[in-house]
């Protein structure tokens, strides 16, 4: 995701089984003067895996 912004960008990634609304409550609590970004990794949230079988091994 490209920024206007001329400042830094933090990117927030969530854990195994959770999405990005885990940061809903904490980023407004976060004294950043930039863009935050939390996407959702593929499969988690709203979004399609990228593909049918995977491992967690």
């Amino acid at each position: 995701m490209l920024t206007t912004n001329s400042k830094p960008a933090l990117v927030l990634l969530h854990g195994f089984c959770e999405d990005s609304t885990l940061w809903d409550h904490i980023t407004p609590l976060l004294k950043f003067d930039g863009d935050m970004i939390t996407p959702n990794l593929p499969g988690f949230g709203k979004t399609k895996l990228l593909f049918s079988k995977f491992s967690l091994a």
